[in-house]
């Protein structure tokens, strides 16, 4: 994926995952994080030893635990990994946190609800199409 050295990624990894913390007002300590990690974790909890590393640029999680944090924070696993890629440039242009949350929420969905949460967004779009069509011009 990265051609950049091994203590670059890790670096680059940990201020994302502090950044995201922070705009989200998620704790930032290590114990404080690891708690709140291992109630979403199913499993693959981890230790505050490894999060200080994971803090401290040591070193990155294994990619299921990546996967955890970045549902959690509401991003794109691949933009928590690995930074600034050209596929997530793309696709995130101009998406927030909380929008990448909306992504996450929808995906849990069953295909039915998933359906029903379109239809409205169509509805609420045409309803807004035809709102600014036709409303006076101030």
């Amino acid at each position: 994926m990265s051609s950049l050295p091994a203590n670059l990624e890790r670096e680059g990894f940990s201020a994302r995952l502090m950044a995201s913390l922070k705009l989200e007002q998620l704790p930032t300590t290590a114990g404080a994080f690891t708690r709140e990690f291992n109630l979403r974790a199913d499993g693959a909890a981890v230790t505050v030893h490894a999060v200080r590393k994971w803090f401290d640029g040591g070193c990155i999680p294994t990619q299921d635990k990546v996967q955890i944090i970045a549902r959690w924070l509401g991003v794109s696993a691949q933009w928590l990994r690995y930074g600034d890629t050209d596929e997530v440039r793309v696709t995130n242009a101009e998406l927030e946190p909380r929008d990448f949350r909306m992504i996450n929420d929808l995906r849990l969905l069953r295909q039915t609800e998933r359906n029903l949460v379109e239809q409205m967004v169509e509805a609420l779009l045409s309803a807004q199409q035809y709102s600014e069509l036709y409303s006076p011009k101030k």
